[in-house]
């Protein structure tokens, strides 16, 4: 639900600095400043556990810079080479990068499992 609505957000805003002007990489870039700000506080205080330490923010903002980096090249992909609408295209790479978020927040970030290895 946190992702959802975070994802929700990020992609209206995404809208809106497209139908204003903005530049593709450029509204990209800001869409993803607030909902890294967004994302984190909805994850760290609703989803998973609150008492994470400063290494769960360390990576979250390394998961979130590589998928925002996967998310730039796909949209750039979309957009140069396939000449598709910017705000279609981020609607379909939003499917991809969700699960992969997901997966790395979920696996990586705000987990206080810690993984027994069977000798």
């Amino acid at each position: 639900m946190a992702g959802g609505f975070n994802t929700a957000v990020t992609y209206f805003l995404f809208i809106l600095l497209i139908k204003i002007g903005i530049q593709y990489k450029l509204a990209l870039t800001l869409d993803y400043a607030v909902g890294l700000i967004l994302g984190y506080l909805l994850n760290k205080y609703w989803v998973f556990n609150k008492n994470e330490k400063v290494q769960s923010l360390i990576k979250y903002l390394l998961s979130y810079i590589l998928i925002f980096l996967v998310n730039l090249i796909l949209l750039w992909f979309s957009i140069e080479f396939c000449k598709a609408n910017a705000i279609f295209s981020q609607l379909l790479i939003i499917l991809i990068i969700s699960i992969i978020g997901f997966v790395f927040q979920n696996f990586w970030v705000f987990t206080n499992k810690k993984i027994k290895l069977k000798k």
